[in-house]
Order: C-alpha cells, then sequence, then structure tokens
C-alpha cells in the first residue's frame, strides 16, 4: 500500500505516525487478515481449507469432500483453526516449522513493520 503513496503523502505519514502527544501515539493500526494477504502469508481461511482437504484425502473417504465435510466435528466450529492445527501439528515443533515454512518468502506489510516497532519500543 505504501508504495502506492506520492513522496508527498509518504512525508505526511511519517510526520503524522511521529507526532505524539502525552506520549501517546497520534494514529490506530488495525491489522487483519488482508495484512496477511499482502504480505505473502497465507491467512487463516486458507489454512484451514488446506487442512480440510489434506484431512479429507488422508481419511481416503468414498464421500464427496463437502459431504464428509459436514459431518466432521471440526466444521464450522469456532476453534476450528486450532482444532485442524493441532489435529495436524500435533507437537509445537511441527507448529513452528509450518508456520516458518509459511513466512520464508512474506515480504512484511508496512502495518506488520509499524506494529514491531511498537512493540519494541513499548
Amino acid at each position: 500500500m505504501l508504495e502506492k503513496l506520492d513522496k508527498r503523502d509518504k512525508i505526511h505519514l511519517i510526520n503524522l505516525i511521529g507526532r505524539r502527544s502525552n506520549n501517546t501515539p497520534n494514529f490506530a493500526l488495525l491489522i487483519g487478515a488482508g495484512a496477511s494477504a499482502s504480505s505473502g502469508v497465507k491467512t487463516a481461511s486458507e489454512m484451514i481449507a488446506e487442512w480440510r482437504r489434506q484431512l479429507y484425502e488422508e481419511s481416503k473417504s468414498t464421500k464427496p469432500f463437502e459431504e464428509w465435510l459436514k459431518d466432521q466435528d471440526f466444521y464450522e466450529d469456532d476453534e476450528e483453526y486450532g482444532i485442524l492445527f493441532e489435529k495436524l501439528c500435533d507437537q509445537r515443533s511441527q507448529r513452528r516449522t509450518y508456520i516458518e515454512e509459511c513466512v520464508k518468502d512474506a515480504k512484511p506489510s508496512w502495518g506488520y513493520i509499524y506494529l514491531a516497532n511498537i512493540i519494541a519500543h513499548n
């Protein structure tokens, strides 16, 4: 997104971010799935879709995918991401390796870069 701004807008943004009153930043930062996607990282929804398909293939079910999926107790559970992640990567080291693989070629968006700076300096 920042690359779409012209030089004057970038300077304005940098100045705006740098302004503080009473040690409070003059901005709000919302990072969602779009920040991951624009950085080249799979979104949670994409990971869930991948994991569902992987479990389906491992099950060797003769049912069509959608029918099989609806029969699964994890399907549309509020905790589906965590359930599937732990089901496929039951060891913490496996989960770490999976995430490291997901982000190895990513280019962090400005939101992530700025968030890292906020964390580092507060």
